[in-house]
């Protein structure tokens, strides 16, 4: 049991590297990239953890972001809130496990909108949807990962409006 709870947070050690990396990249599209690699390394670490709707949500997001960045229409977006909201309901065990359903949802309408400066504003609400999942899970690499991520797109888009005056 120890063994397993020390490789799923070595998986989310990982998962948050690149998740790190991700949201210090300028682009959109390698933001995107890489924030779907930390996503699907996120999705064993839920396994090991035993969170089986968090993992779910995460491997909805590694393939909702996949079909967003290339800018699809917005029925595919309508499909992907269906889908999260229906995986969500038929897992749900407690209370508890809304918020990895409200972050993939935030997420699914964040991806496929918004670009720039307001998806940014967006992944910090997913944020923290996904820190309180993170410390409901166990699951201190998600937590500290989104709030780290909170903090540096605070700083971007700081940064933003900086360069604007």
């Amino acid at each position: 049991m120890l063994n397993d709870v020390f490789l799923a947070q070595s998986i989310g050690i990982l998962a948050m590297t690149i998740g790190f990396y991700a949201i210090s990249l300028k682009d959109d599209k390698a933001l995107l990239n890489y924030t779907i690699l930390s996503a699907i390394v996120f999705v064993p670490h839920f396994l090991l953890l035993g969170s089986v709707i968090s993992a779910i949500s995460m491997g909805f997001v590694a393939l909702r972001l996949w079909i967003a960045k290339e800018s699809p229409p917005p029925l595919v977006m309508y499909v992907f809130l269906a889908m999260s909201l229906l995986q969500g309901l038929f897992f749900l065990e407690n209370w508890n496990q809304l918020f990895s359903i409200l972050a993939s949802m935030g997420a699914t309408f964040v991806s496929f909108r918004l670009r720039g400066l307001a998806m940014r504003v967006g992944f910090i609400f997913t944020c923290f949807c996904w820190i309180i999942d993170g410390i409901l899970t166990g699951s201190w690499p998600v937590a500290l990962m989104n709030f780290v991520s909170i903090l540096i797109h605070i700083i971007t888009i700081h940064r933003y409006f900086l360069r604007q005056s």
